[in-house]
């Protein structure tokens, strides 16, 4: 075989190989920067209900804060965010449970008071469902994911120069939610 027909032969099973190695990162590269993104996100979120000033009627009967992650079908992921916010413990010195749930049963928690709501996944349709809950409990419920806060969820986070809090001061209204001060004026609010 001559060099030159070698050459070719290994340098397209290095295409072939490359991409391969290209498409196939590409697709779980995208599942960690969600990931990622969610993480960020339940950093905000717990400062977001630290921010909550009618936090403390939010306690249920053992004196906890109830946190709902919820999850369309991803249970996994949902249970893994549910552990990384347990290392919390606490928020504003008071004990937070966390329950994860799938979209479908959200009408378990009808009886149960909610100080927060965290979506792990996209919703896009069902996502009024999670205002509503909102609403009904006065919880805040948080999205890490683009123009959810536009489309009516209380809370989640915007990038520009740097990653700030970014909240829906009609669906806070609607829930009867006031936000400190303070941090409102650090936040990006969005009215509409």
């Amino acid at each position: 075989m001559s060099f030159k027909a070698y050459f070719i032969r290994h340098l397209i099973a290095c295409l072939i190989l490359l991409g391969g190695m290209i498409t196939f990162p590409s697709m779980s590269y995208a599942d960690e920067l969600k990931e990622i993104r969610i993480r960020a996100g339940l950093e905000l979120f717990t400062s977001i209900l630290a921010a909550d000033q009618q936090l403390t009627t939010k306690k249920d009967f053992n004196n906890t804060l109830n946190i709902v992650i919820i999850h369309r079908n991803n249970k996994r992921l949902a249970e893994k965010m549910a552990v990384v916010l347990m290392k919390q413990k606490t928020i504003r010195g008071t004990k937070i449970n966390i329950y994860t749930a799938p979209l479908k049963k959200l009408n378990t928690f009808k009886g149960k008071k909610i100080a927060g709501i965290f979506i792990t996944q996209r919703l896009q349709d069902d996502l009024g469902k999670i205002i509503q809950l909102g609403k009904e409990k006065r919880a805040i419920a948080f999205s890490p994911f683009p123009d959810d806060v536009e489309n009516g969820v209380s809370s989640g986070f915007i990038i520009t120069d740097v990653i700030s809090p970014y909240l829906n001061l009609k669906s806070l209204r609607d829930a009867s939610i006031n936000i400190n001060p303070y941090f409102l004026k650090v936040a990006e609010l969005y009215e509409n």
